[in-house]
């Protein structure tokens, strides 16, 4: 059996009392209800929450949990009251996590490849409750799961797949490092796609400056060609904070504040067709030397990367430090990318035919947040 719940996706609608474990205090003006709609605004930057307000969201998503936790304890239940627990196998795992907050965005997912996206529980109840209560510290994947239930059911597999059992790893007999290749669905032929060990992670995606370019700074605007519908661009401001604003094909998208730091500032249109992005800066440009900063330009506003991102997760797990112009990680860096081209170009692509959709299909796609 499969069983799919939506229970813990937007909308965030629990019922009261599982609310009340989390939230019975709150006396902000939202909702306990959180919508997809309210999300989108929240992003867009139509609602503005305060400190609050945020955690009131993070604990209704919290409440969902409860009450999914709550459900799944009774179908648990259910099997060993009818004798089926002890030869059944029981797989809990889920398809994405959430963003609230880690990378600029609340109650949103399928936009980046950050670990809080990717990073999701994978729990095995062996029939019998073989190996209970084992920890396996090592990294796996959604797509060692289908090998795994092949193993342990002594099925022969039906075709080819790209992962490997687990039983190896719950027995202790296997300690192989398995790397985990992700991308985000999107229509462009060169999709945004990460490679991750278990203590570093690469990010690429379509390039918006020259080849071999980390970086480069600008006087007060600059003018892209994207060839994908999402650009993430990461852009830093030149000395001290500065308000920016972007535009799609002449259209202004997005304003929005930078810092002297990395800063994702993502630029979202509707099409996977060509796209002319300006980024330009709404304040006075600084001379460099006028804050002891040696550059040829007379006067600097903010310096844009090519949306490449390496973490080393074993010191920055929530991957807020982007250490890709780094120069002493361009040969691992280097090798990663390798890696991911090598794995990426042995997988055929999917394929696939478009369908229309009834109004029906249209809807409860357009409930949860799927379909404008």
């Amino acid at each position: 059996m499969f069983l799919h719940t939506y229970e813990v996706h937007a909308p965030y609608s629990p019922m009261p009392r599982f609310m009340d474990m989390f939230d019975a205090d709150y006396q902000g003006e939202l909702e306990d209800s959180i919508s997809p709609g309210l999300l989108i605004d929240v992003n867009e930057g139509k609602v503005i929450l305060d400190e609050q307000d945020q955690q009131h969201i993070v604990n209704a998503y919290d409440a969902e949990i409860r009450s999914m936790d709550s459900a799944f304890g009774h179908l648990v239940g259910y099997l060993e009251q009818r004798g089926l627990l002890d030869k059944t196998l029981v797989i809990f795992t889920s398809d994405h996590g959430e963003e609230f907050g880690e990378h600029a965005q609340m109650g949103r997912h399928s936009h980046t490849l950050y670990d809080e996206l990717l990073h999701v529980p994978l729990i095995v109840r062996m029939p019998g409750g073989n190996f209970s209560s084992t920890v396996v510290e090592r990294q796996v994947r959604g797509i060692d799961i289908l090998p795994t239930v092949l193993d342990v059911l002594g099925l022969e597999s039906p075709g080819p797949h790209d992962g490997s059992s687990l039983t190896g790893l719950m027995t202790g007999r296997d300690e192989q490092s398995r790397v985990a290749v992700s991308q985000i669905d999107t229509a462009h032929a060169l999709p945004p796609s990460s490679i991750r060990t278990e203590t570093q992670k690469l990010i690429t995606a379509p390039r918006v400056l020259v080849e071999g370019a980390p970086y480069r700074w600008y006087e007060d605007k600059v003018e892209l060609v994207s060839v994908t519908h999402a650009l993430s661009v990461p852009v830093e401001s030149f000395h001290h904070e500065r308000r920016v604003r972007a535009s799609v094909d002449g259209k202004v998208v997005k304003e929005g504040l930078i810092h002297p730091w990395k800063h994702p500032f993502d630029v979202q249109f509707r099409t996977p067709e060509e796209r002319v992005v300006t980024i330009e800066a709404l304040e006075p440009c600084t001379r460099p030397a006028e804050v002891g900063v040696e550059l040829e330009l007379p006067c600097v506003s903010f310096r844009i990367f090519n949306p490449f991102e390496y973490f080393a997760l074993d010191t920055d797990p929530a991957e807020q430090d982007n250490l890709f112009d780094d120069a002493v990680k361009q040969e691992t860096v280097a090798r990663l990318k390798q890696q991911l081209d090598e794995i990426l170009a042995s997988r055929p692509s999917p394929g696939g035919k478009k369908i229309e959709l009834d109004e029906k299909t249209r809807e409860r796609l357009r409930a949860l947040g799927y379909v404008e």
